[in-house]
């Protein structure tokens, strides 16, 4: 289900973490505390070093909250400074500690300070920001075109790759409660009932409370 990471991309990411600490400033949150929104003045690109961290999109009219991504450790994300219009700013984006983490932030000007000391450091931050839009992209692309059942069974999936997941004879264990599974996915708390138990009676799952092991099987569809 989770392919290995490589040794030497193991040691790369090391070694960019020990530089990024030397130049920006490392941080801590405590799991819900907020980290950074679009359209800040003060709009920084972070790299995760422990823990993880949501993307959240809030509907402030509707009062009603999509989890866009996650951001597991050595991935890097940010947003830009943006003028936003009326119509744009019903839509709140911003990021959350997932669980307690740690981020290493850096500012325009460390950012210009690594370009000259080590542009092969700030190609992989660049590439890191590509990669957290594409999961963004892939992630609008499930909700369009996915049905509930594969969106379910993909925020499954995904949550397996985050540190806060354990490893089970049967697959990984992962710890969610329903609400927070349809904010993954886009849908009703009670739609999520309905696939949870679909999945449990095919076999992919098994669930008790919030604890749900997702099996070596369970496809990401």
């Amino acid at each position: 289900m989770i392919k290995p990471v490589p040794y030497e991309v193991v040691q790369f990411h090391k070694h960019l973490v020990t530089q990024l600490q030397a130049l920006g400033e490392t941080r801590s949150f405590t799991a819900g505390s907020p980290i950074a929104s679009l359209g800040a003045a003060d709009a920084a690109i972070y790299l995760v070093v422990r823990g993880a961290v949501s993307i959240q999109i809030v509907d402030c009219e509707q009062a009603q909250e999509l989890t866009a991504t996650h951001v597991a450790p050595h991935e890097v994300f940010g947003f830009a400074e943006a003028e936003r219009s009326g119509e744009q700013q019903r839509l709140r984006i911003h990021a959350e500690a997932k669980t307690d983490c740690v981020v290493i932030e850096l500012q325009r000007s460390q950012l210009l300070v690594l370009a000259v000391q080590h542009p092969d450091l700030l190609i992989e931050v660049c590439n890191g920001l590509a990669r957290f839009s594409m999961k963004a992209m892939e992630k609008v692309g499930r909700f369009a075109l996915f049905s509930a059942r594969g969106r379910i069974s993909s925020a499954l999936v995904d949550l397996c790759a985050l540190p806060d997941a354990a490893t089970h004879p049967d697959g990984y264990q992962v710890k969610i409660s329903k609400v927070g599974l349809a904010k993954l996915a886009g849908c009703t708390r009670e739609m999520v009932g309905r696939v949870m138990k679909e999945l449990h009676q095919d076999g992919l799952i098994t669930s008790f409370g919030r604890k749900t092991i997702v099996h070596h099987d369970t496809p990401a569809l």
